[in-house]
């Protein structure tokens, strides 16, 4: 089980920084520029993002080059093509950037020439970009606005191909310039109207769905709070925190996406606040369900001392590595994947530990009621051993699905990049099982049931007779006389007391 959780723990701190990375739509990449080269060259404009167009998508495509550093030679700049490439199989986007020099001379020769505003040509479409200012010869200014036909909608990453100009001098004699300049790609959808790509724009619709479900679940556990409060314990009010901070979320993620679709700008402060937040909601269901693996409120009414002081600090450990890896660097993930995997692992043991004690429990209760011949008045000692162990049982089952599910979908889901709104669900869908399973385990009822054990006595058929004092020198201890019946005890029914009074009237 320590592979898989391990898995689970990665991908679950990497969904936090890559699936809430930086979400605006207006991109401003560095891009080097080769003045004076005869070979084409080509760049990634981003590395391992993309964007989704439908719906007539349109880009804006600008980059400038520094003119107080640039040394120009007579028809040096080379000419851009914004070259638009859809996802290779294996998600490998290193062999789109080493492409051969034969196939990048090729798509120079396509797109250059090229009449149509966007041609697809091995999966891969291209814009010319339109030089707009020149100094000295030389283009220090490119721009390109172009709207995405319906034949040519998908998802597209983004490189960077500079094709050579003919230059006038020998290929011994030029000089390769090399210029770091500014891009600026805007992209959109729905005619200009919306930043979100395809892939995005149903988490408009998904978070507010997801809001809706976590508002009915926590409106009846406020339900069965209210009809049950007085058998509440701390366990039962420690498990709302977890979806408190779930709901807000979904709250915060609502306005960020509404906020990135109409402006294509995210918010630096509540990208921080929703992260924060989302760790500490994590942090706090995998210390919960530490707590009731433990058996604290089900089997012992308190923590030992060294579990007391362990949980907090694995609570603190895992939200401060979080933030770090959020604010300072990645290297901090691993604190936080020891912190997790270590809890998992506690909490597996500590159920099958608690799964133990009860089965050698309810052996040893079922072997004293049968030699005593006890019988009951509703629920037996058993059952009531019977009912915890049931407990143990699911919540065992419910850590260690959600291992191996979580880790499964999330594989699954790594593929499918061009999909936000799946990565999304395939992160949410899994916890939300795990909440409702959480709570109709640990939900109140009416536990009088299990506070009162009513033995039924048997029905003797001897009687214990105390004999009294004769005089002062009768021995101390008292004697006992057991009385048994001389014929056997005959029933009377209500019938045979009724015909009796008839005959004696």
């Amino acid at each position: 089980m320590l592979f898989p959780n391990l898995i689970v723990v990665y991908f679950m701190i990497l969904s936090t920084t890559e699936i809430s990375q930086t979400l605006c739509r207006h991109y401003y990449p560095a891009a080097t520029v080769f003045y004076g080269d005869i070979s084409p060259r080509i760049t990634s404009l981003f590395h391992q993002t993309g964007f989704g167009f439908h719906n007539n998508g349109y880009l804006s495509f600008e980059l400038l080059c520094p003119t107080s550093h640039h040394q120009p030679v007579p028809q040096d700049s080379p000419s851009i093509i914004l070259f638009l490439c859809e996802p290779n199989e294996d998600k490998d986007s290193a062999k789109t950037i080493d492409m051969e020099v034969s196939h990048m001379e090729q798509s120079c020769q396509t797109y250059d020439s090229s009449t149509q505003p966007f041609r697809k040509y091995n999966s891969c479409g291209g814009y010319n970009v339109k030089c707009v200012r020149y100094l000295s010869g030389s283009c220090v200014k490119w721009e390109r606005e172009a709207v995405i036909s319906r034949e040519d909608e998908g998802y597209y990453e983004f490189y960077l191909l500079q094709c050579p100009n003919e230059s006038k001098y020998d290929d011994d004699h030029y000089i390769i310039s090399p210029t770091v300049c500014q891009g600026n790609l805007t992209l959109m959808n729905d005619g200009g109207s919306s930043h979100l790509g395809s892939g995005e724009e149903p988490l408009l619709y998904a978070y507010p769905l997801l809001l809706m479900v976590w508002t009915v679940i926590l409106f009846l556990w406020g339900i069965n709070w209210l009809y049950y409060k007085q058998y509440s314990n701390p366990l039962h009010k420690l498990l709302i925190v977890s979806p408190c901070f779930k709901y807000v979320v979904l709250l915060l993620s609502i306005v960020q996406w509404n906020s990135i679709a109409n402006t294509g700008y995210e918010q630096p402060l509540l990208r921080t606040v929703t992260l924060v937040l989302s760790s500490a909601e994590d942090a706090t269901l995998f210390m919960t369900l530490m707590l009731a693996a433990e058996g604290w409120c089900v089997i012992r009414p308190y923590i030992g001392k060294v579990k007391h002081a362990l949980i907090p600090v694995l609570f603190l450990v895992f939200l401060a590595s979080v933030i770090c890896v959020i604010w300072i660097h990645s290297y901090f993930m691993a604190f936080a994947i020891c912190s997790i995997v270590f809890v998992i692992y506690r909490a597996l043991k500590w159920c099958s530990f608690n799964l133990d004690m009860l089965n050698r429990q309810i052996l040893a209760v079922q072997q004293l009621v049968t030699l005593k011949q006890l019988h009951f008045h509703g629920l037996s000692i058993v059952d009531q051993l019977q009912r915890k162990r049931d407990i143990y049982i699911r919540l065992r089952m419910v850590i260690a699905m959600y291992t191996m599910v979580f880790a499964i979908i999330t594989t699954m889901s790594s593929f499918l990049s061009e999909f936000k709104y799946v990565q999304v669900l395939s992160f949410e869908i899994p916890e939300l099982v795990v909440y409702i399973c959480i709570g109709c385990i640990f939900r109140l009822r009416d536990f009088r049931v299990y506070e009162e054990i009513e033995v039924v006595v048997p029905r003797e058929d001897s009687v214990v007779i105390f004999l009294p004092y004769p005089d002062m020198n009768w021995p101390k201890r008292q004697k006992l006389i057991l009385g048994v019946p001389e014929e056997e005890e005959k029933t009377v029914t209500p019938a045979d007391e009724k015909k009796t009074l008839i005959e004696e009237g």
